[in-house]
C-alpha cells in the first residue's frame, strides 16, 4: 500500500480522495460495476414521467437529448 500511495503522490493525486477496492463506481449518472452498467435511478424516473404528449418544441429538444444520452444503455432504443 505504501507503494501505491508512494506512486498516487507522484502523480500529484491526494490519498485521501480516493477510494480503493470498490464493487461499484458511481460516475457520470450512471453505476460502473465489474459487470454491468447501470443508469442511475433519476435517469430512470425522468423517463417515465415524460409527458406523453410534447406541447413545445423545448420539451420535444429535452426529450430527444435524454434518449441521445441513454441509447448506449438500451437495447434497440431505436425500434
Amino acid at each position: 500500500m505504501d507503494e501505491i500511495f508512494k506512486d498516487l503522490k507522484d502523480f500529484c493525486l491526494v490519498p485521501n480522495k480516493i477510494e480503493l477496492e470498490k464493487s461499484e463506481i458511481d460516475y457520470l449518472k450512471i453505476i460502473l460495476s465489474s459487470t454491468k452498467i447501470i443508469l442511475k435511478l433519476h435517469i430512470t424516473t425522468k423517463i417515465k414521467e415524460f409527458p406523453e404528449k410534447l406541447e413545445t418544441l423545448k420539451k420535444l429538444q429535452s426529450l430527444l437529448g435524454l434518449f441521445n444520452y441513454v441509447r448506449q444503455f438500451v437495447k434497440n432504443l431505436s425500434k
